[in-house]
């Protein structure tokens, strides 16, 4: 079959098969925007999900308008908040607190407890007081301007430690920078006196603590002390001085002993690898090659190379001599080549004597290494035998230390019992003692030289007003401003009404839903595939709607069977919800089935179906409703077998008025005695009456809801309007419902009908 070019231009491909009537009646426009109802949703109270369902409708218009008025709620907040001048100055806060060895583990937490306090102190009134009593803040015009400075510095003066965990930032703001700065500078040095202050009592009041613990503790030592010597002269025992004395010179003596045997086994270690490194040097010297710089010193002394090296300097002078007086660039002269060949003469005669001294040169040189090398080895041997003399001395002392130390050692010594608790306890006293004196050494020394707080740097008069306030409250109003359109937007999207999903059919409408058909990919809305087009994308959507058609059409059937269900209108609640695309695909599916059906195409005012199947628009419905034709002669056959299509024709008026008529109920019961099925595609109900007038007529009425696109309110206005002439409902179908499930795991196709 051929394609035959529409009205449109398009080629259209006759629907010879299953494939080629799903494009033809899915791809034309179905998916096209209906026109809006008022009324809000089935719930008032919309879930997140649901608004942001919503929002993703409308996302271009929420981002025009939120971002507009995210720009006016920045305009806003610039001209509401003035802008002002901010002066910055910074204190550093050490970590070094007093030294408290006797509690270490308290020090950062001590800290971090300090910092805190510090930034509240430089805010507080007593150092708001101290900075205000100075005369030449008293005279600034921002501080008599104020009304209550106290409460207003209180309120502007701010604080962080951003630049650093030990700098504290002081910020403050106004109109003049400079008065600003003054009264700045003022509170960080009141500030800083105060602290100061605080930190000298508290230090003294530590420290002459400390020294009366030292002065009781020292009381106990001295008492403790005359008691353990009172008990060691009445029991006759040691003085434990005299013997920690002891064992310390013997530990000393000992410990320069190892020192001067660990130095000696080092010098035996060297001259031990001295006479190594010489008795390997004395192998090596018969193969080594002498270089010729040791051999020139030599020739130069041999009475035969001094004698001609004088000749070869005169003939040499003598050579230079008549160069100069030759024109230059003279090579070959009478007078000169005689010279020259004289002095290559003495030249050979030299390298002659040369070569014949040579070999005695080298052995007399080989004689000197030799004996050089074994002098050093007589040296080395020498000291061996001296380390080793020194090692056997110093073991043997080292012996008897040893023992005279293991002999003195405290620990080894026999106390009783409670002698060696006084001991204990003198020794204790004593450690912590030397620790306590230490910590208040220390505290005095470093008491006012090191401060906890200091000043960083002082405020200067900004160039630049601040702008950071503004820019802070202008993104958050923005941002606030931003999502709350974005919101707003998906609310009143959401009041709409707009049907998203099975469940607010079923439960707002109670509708049954008799099943759901998959999205229309975007190159079939577009109209860009064809019937030739066999691309994996479209065919797993093929299969997918036809798949889903032949649900709904099982349960139409099941209908057909237990309820005597044959005469089936497909309407909507507006237009452009898909009512006409499926009609035609339930009319096919029932056609596949082996079920004799008709479809009607009860939409008079706009009739498609004959262009989906490619048929002729007259004569046909509203030609039999004016009975102009019988329904034989309307009724036409399609190119899918055991499928005839009852165009609309054309109408007017009286085929219009026609539909009321009793004579329409005569038509469907004639009909139904020769087709299984009846499928009819009426017009929408809610802007005309003609789907009124023809669901009278049918057993039920299936709606066709476009997901997106139909509204709540008018489907139960819908709804309402057919249940109030006792019309039957059989169920909705959900247009463009997204799969989640059935399409990953396990793949299909279908096999096509041959022709």
């Amino acid at each position: 079959m051929n394609p035959i070019d529409n009205k449109s231009g398009q080629v259209a491909y006759p629907p010879t098969s299953e494939s080629q009537l799903i494009r033809s009646t899915m791809f034309p426009g179905a998916m096209g925007p209906a026109p809006g109802f008022e009324g809000g949703g089935g719930s008032s109270t919309p879930s997140l999900s649901a608004l942001l369902h919503a929002l993703r409708r409308r996302w271009l218009l929420a981002l025009f308008a939120a971002f507009g008025v995210a720009g006016l709620g920045v305009m806003a907040v610039l001209v509401i908040l003035p802008v002002s001048y901010t002066v910055t100055a910074a204190v550093q806060i050490t970590s070094k607190g007093d030294p408290n060895p006797f509690n270490p583990a308290n020090e950062d937490m001590d800290f971090t407890i300090f910092k805190a306090n510090m930034a509240a102190r430089i805010k507080s009134p007593m150092t708001i007081k101290a900075a205000l009593d100075s005369p030449k803040v008293q005279e600034l015009g921002i501080v008599q301007n104020s009304g209550n400075p106290t409460k207003w510095l209180e309120k502007g003066i701010k604080t962080d430690f951003l630049i650093g965990p030990e700098v504290l930032r002081v910020t403050l703001s106004g109109d003049d920078p400079q008065e600003v700065a003054v009264l700045l500078n003022a509170v960080v040095d009141a500030f800083l006196n105060e602290v100061k202050q605080t930190d000298q009592e508290r230090l003294q009041a530590k420290i002459n603590k400390l020294e009366d613990n030292r002065a009781n503790m020292e009381n106990q030592l001295r008492q403790k002390k005359v008691l353990f010597r009172k008990i060691l002269v009445e029991n006759k025992l040691p003085d434990p001085k005299t013997l920690e004395l002891e064992f310390q010179s013997a530990q000393q003596r000992l410990s320069l002993f190892k020192k001067d045997q660990l130095q000696a086994q080092i010098e035996l270690v060297q001259s031990q690898d001295e006479l190594k490194s010489f008795t390997a040097k004395e192998k090596r010297l018969p193969s080594v090659t002498i270089e010729d710089h040791f051999f020139e010193p030599e020739f130069e002394r041999l009475p035969e190379d001094k004698f001609f090296f004088e000749k070869q300097f005169k003939v040499q002078e003598e050579i230079s001599n008549l160069r100069r007086i030759l024109p230059p660039g003279t090579i070959r002269h009478p007078f000169l080549q005689p010279k020259l060949d004289e002095l290559e003469s003495l030249k050979a005669e030299r390298k002659k004597i040369r070569e014949r001294a040579r070999p005695d040169i080298e052995q007399k040189l080989r004689d000197q290494a030799l004996s050089v090398i074994r002098g050093e080895m007589s040296k080395a041997q020498e000291k061996i035998t001296a380390a080793n003399r020194k090692m056997e001395f110093f073991d043997a002392a080292i012996k008897g230390m040893e023992d005279d130390v293991r002999r003195l050692d405290p620990a080894k010594r026999q106390w009783p019992p409670f002698v060696e608790a006084l001991n204990e306890e003198i020794l204790g006293l004593t450690l912590t003692l030397n620790k306590m004196r230490e910590v208040i050494e220390l505290l005095k020394a470093n008491g006012p030289n090191t401060p906890r707080a200091r000043e960083w740097f002082r405020a200067e008069t900004p160039t630049s007003m601040d702008v950071t306030r503004q820019v802070k409250f202008g993104g958050a109003a923005a941002l606030a401003l931003f999502c709350l359109t974005l919101f707003g937007v998906g609310f009143l999207e959401f009041r709409s009404g707009r049907i998203s999903g099975t469940l607010e059919v079923t439960r707002g409408l109670g509708m049954r839903v008799l099943g759901t058909l998959p999205p229309v990919p975007a190159l079939a809305r577009q109209g860009v595939l064809s019937a030739g087009d066999e691309s994996k994308s479209e065919s797993l959507w093929q299969n997918r709607l036809t798949e889903a058609i032949d649900s709904i059409r099982t349960a139409l059937m099941h209908s057909a069977r237990t309820e005597n269900v044959h005469v089936i209108m497909v309407t909507s609640a507006g237009v452009g919800e898909g009512k006409t695309s499926l009609a035609t695909q339930l009319a096919a599916s029932l056609a596949r089935a082996w079920r004799n059906t008709l479809l009607i195409d009860g939409d008079l005012r706009h009739p498609a179906t004959h262009k989906l199947l490619d048929l002729p628009l007259e004569p046909g419905f509203s030609e039999v409703l004016r009975g102009e034709a019988t329904p034989a002669d309307a009724v036409k056959p399609t190119a899918l077998s055991r499928l005839w299509l009852m165009p609309a024709g054309h109408w007017d008026n009286h085929a219009l008025q026609a539909l009321a008529q009793d004579n329409v109920k005569s038509i469907f019961t004639a009909l139904k005695q020769q087709y299984e099925f009846i499928i009819v595609d009426s017009c929408p109900v809610l802007p005309v009456a003609d789907a009124l007038s023809l669901g009278q007529n049918v057993d039920g009425i299936v709606y066709a809801v476009l997901r997106d696109v139909s509204r709540f309110p008018a489907l139960q206005a819908a709804q309402q309007r057919m249940s109030s002439l006792n019309i039957r409902t059989l169920g909705a179908v959900l247009i463009g419902a997204n799969h989640d499930s059935g399409d990953h795991g396990y793949q299909y196709t279908m096999s096509r009908e041959k022709k």
